[in-house]
């Protein structure tokens, strides 16, 4: 009889261990696919910001009326103080900006060549984050597979452990009282 508590509480113990392993793991994944979203997100929001520059930025060269042109140059400054954009975007965008906000009527074929260079500076920036964003939500989704897949890895191994203890403790069982049927 002791041997049998010997058996079960060694079965409860690796149970235990092979749970908490994927557990662990699974915890890992989760964490994985967190950081995964959170880096998706900043990928938007980063595109979000470039937008809106480009629109004040279009807005500054195109329109006639001083007062909204005035009022986009000083959004447009706010919009490049913040810290949404990366250094190096903003480095990128920097003398075209610095152009386009020194917008008058008399340099408006500068600004607008400044605009035009900083259409395909952004139009390549959101190139490339877009193939970022893809790789990313294909990314979540391996993450999420694994998910799952660590979640029915789990559930076959509790079966296989059962199946197991059940095996333990049937057999000394059988030998002592004659063999039944199994349930």
């Amino acid at each position: 009889m002791k041997k049998i508590f010997q058996v079960l509480l060694m079965v409860g113990t690796i149970t235990g261990i092979v749970y908490g392993i994927e557990q662990k793991s699974e915890r890992d994944i989760n964490m994985e696919h967190i950081a995964q979203e959170f880096f998706l997100l900043h990928q938007k929001i980063k595109i979000f910001f470039l937008d809106q520059i480009m629109e004040n930025a279009q807005l500054i060269v195109k329109s006639s009326d001083l007062k909204s042109r005035q009022e986009a140059k000083i959004e447009l400054a706010e919009l490049l103080q913040g810290e949404a954009l990366d250094e190096k975007i903003k480095l990128a965008i920097k003398n075209d900006i610095q152009i386009i906000q020194q917008t008058t009527d008399k340099n408006i074929q500068a600004s607008q060549e400044a605009y035009t260079r900083l259409v395909d500076i952004t139009n390549q920036i959101k190139a490339q984050a877009a193939h970022i964003i893809a790789a990313t939500k294909e990314a979540i989704k391996k993450a999420q597979q694994k998910i799952e897949d660590a979640k029915q890895n789990q559930q076959s191994m509790i079966e296989y452990l059962y199946s197991r203890v059940k095996g333990f403790v049937t057999t000394p069982l059988n030998y002592v009282f004659g063999q039944k049927e199994s349930e």
